[in-house]
């Protein structure tokens, strides 16, 4: 992702400042708002928080997209909002995907496990994914967790418990992404799919992300963009 929303932003016309990895990290909190508008956040799990953290301490606002390290969540908030610093996150930029998110919640809304219908929730990605179940999968759990009478928590696998909601994952070849969100009864089955075909919508998508927020302090979702 970070290679497609650098080649994206060049193909712009805008400016690439410093790309950063684990073999050049300490170039990171050499930067300052005065040089760069906004930071590109998509590594890995175990070091987004830290790399948060520093660009809140430099003022510079940043967009992130990594998945599978918010069990930290709240604590990086208390930091951005300490440090007075800017964050936008999403668990995935596609335009397409957050309109499942919102097609997710509508359907919920509804009620639908009172008329004898139960949820689950499938993804799939390429074998090089970190985090599983993916961040996508987590964020429509939620969004049926949030308005449902039965499920109160997920699982990850086949064998839920009674307010469990299921999601099963697979990771197969280069799959860039599927998520899948299936209402089944004895009489019929409904689903809603979304299916990524390559990784530009999601690069788009941030770097709109990205120029929303310039000049913004606080914390923004794809929801703030949307409305």
């Amino acid at each position: 992702m970070g290679r497609i929303i650098e080649s994206r932003i060049r193909a712009r016309g805008d400016k690439v400042v410093s790309v950063i990895d684990k073999n050049n990290r300490d170039e990171l909190k050499s930067l300052n708002p005065d040089s760069v508008d906004v930071a590109f956040e998509f590594t890995e799990p175990d070091a987004t928080p830290q790399n948060l953290i520093t660009c809140f301490e430099a003022g510079i606002p940043v967009v992130c997209g990594t998945t599978g390290w918010l069990n930290g969540f709240n604590r990086i908030l208390a930091e951005m909002e300490k440090l007075e610093g800017t964050l936008f996150y999403a668990s995935n930029f596609s335009i397409g995907v957050n309109l499942l998110f919102k097609l997710t919640e509508k359907l919920s809304a509804y009620h639908p496990e009172d008329m004898g219908y139960s949820f689950s929730i499938q993804e799939s990605h390429h074998i090089h994914k970190k985090d599983t179940p993916s961040g996508t999968a987590l964020t429509l759990a939620g969004k049926i967790i949030d308005h449902s009478h039965l499920y109160h928590s997920w699982t990850h696998g086949l064998n839920p418990g009674k307010d469990e909601l299921p999601i099963t994952s697979i990771r197969e070849g280069e799959v860039i992404g599927i998520h899948e969100v299936h209402l089944l009864s004895p009489s019929d089955r409904l689903t809603l799919r979304h299916e990524a075909f390559d990784r530009n919508g999601f690069a788009m998508g941030a770097i709109t992300a990205a120029s929303f927020i310039i000049g913004k302090k606080g914390y923004y979702s794809m929801k703030d963009l949307f409305d």
